[in-house]
C-alpha cells in the first residue's frame, strides 16, 4: 500500500504542517492574550490584530512559495521556512512595549516562514501518492487539529510556569528542532521516474493515463476553484473570531489557562 510505502514522508509533512506559519502562530496567539496585553497596557484588539500580520499575509505567499517549490524541490523549501519561523517566532521575546515591532515579528513569521505553507507539504503528497492521494492529504492536513491538541497545551504550560517570553522562545524551538529533523531525515521525494511500489506499478499499466489537470486559467475560468476560495476564507473568517478569543474568555471566566487550553 502506498500509505505504508510512503509512511515516512506522511509523518514528516503532518509535523510539518503542525508546525506551519499558518497553523503555529494561530492556535498558540490566544495563550498570549492576556499575559502580553497585562505586561504592556495594550488592548486586546491591538494584540490580535498581529493575526493579519501572520495568518493575513501567510495567505498571499502560497503562490510565491509554489514558484519556489517548482524551482527548487519541496524540500529544500521545506528546510529554509522551519529555520525562518524559528528565527521570527524568537522574536516576540526580545520585545519591550513596542506594538509596531511586535506586528513586524508576526510578519516576519508569515514571509520567513513562507516555507512551511501548507502548500509545500501537499505539493509533495500530491506527487507521490496517486490510489491513496485523498487519505494521504487528509492524514498530512490532520496536523492542524493536532497543533491544537498538542502544542496549543504545551506552550500554555510554559507560560503559566515560566511566562509568556519563555512561551515564545519554546515555540521558537518545535520548527527547527522538532519538525526540522522529520524533514531533514524523511522528507524526501522518489527520483524523477521512479515508481513508489508493484502495486502502483499495475495500476499503471492496467488503466489509462490520468489526465493533466488544468491550466491556472483554466482552473480561474471554472466556477468550482472560486467555490473553493469562497469556502475556505469563510471558514477562517469563523476561527479566527473564534480561535484567538477561547482561551481569553476562559481565563477571564476563572478557568486555568492550563485547563483553558485542553
Amino acid at each position: 500500500m502506498e500509505i505504508f510505502s510512503h509512511r515516512g514522508l506522511l509523518l514528516a509533512a503532518c509535523v510539518g504542517v503542525i508546525c506551519s506559519s499558518i497553523v503555529l502562530p494561530f492556535y498558540t496567539l490566544g495563550i498570549f492574550v492576556v499575559p502580553v496585553t497585562e505586561a504592556f497596557g495594550w488592548s486586546r484588539s491591538e494584540f490580535q490584530l498581529s493575526l493579519m500580520f501572520s495568518t493575513g499575509i501567510g495567505v498571499f505567499t502560497s503562490p510565491v512559495v509554489g514558484w519556489f517549490i517548482h524551482r527548487y524541490g519541496a524540500r529544500r523549501v521545506a528546510l529554509f521556512g522551519l529555520v525562518g519561523l524559528s528565527i521570527a517566532l524568537f522574536l516576540p521575546s526580545l520585545n519591550q512595549g513596542n506594538l509596531l515591532l511586535f506586528y513586524l515579528s508576526y510578519g516576519a513569521m508569515a514571509l520567513l516562514g513562507a516555507g512551511t505553507v501548507p502548500v509545500t507539504w501537499t505539493t509533495a503528497i500530491t506527487q507521490v501518492f496517486s490510489r491513496q492521494r485523498g487519505f494521504a492529504l487528509g492524514l498530512v492536513l490532520s496536523g492542524t487539529g493536532l497543533c491544537a491538541v498538542i502544542v496549543t497545551p504545551l506552550i500554555a504550560w510554559v507560560v503559566e510556569t515560566w511566562g509568556w517570553r519563555s512561551g515564545y522562545v519554546a515555540l521558537a524551538a518545535l520548527p527547527l528542532l522538532v519538525a526540522g529533523p522529520w524533514v531533514w531525515w524523511l522528507f524526501k521525494l522518489p527520483k524523477d521516474g521512479e515508481v513508489a511500489d508493484d502495486s502502483s506499478l499495475a495500476a499503471n499499466q492496467s488503466e489509462p493515463a490520468a489526465e493533466e489537470g488544468l491550466t491556472l486559467g483554466e482552473a480561474l475560468r471554472g466556477y468550482r476553484f472560486w467555490v473553493l476560495l469562497l469556502s475556505i476564507f469563510l471558514v477562517y473568517v469563523v476561527q479566527s473570531g473564534l480561535v484567538p478569543n477561547l482561551i481569553p474568555a476562559l481565563t477571564d471566566a476563572g478557568i486555568p489557562m492550563s485547563e483553558a487550553a485542553t
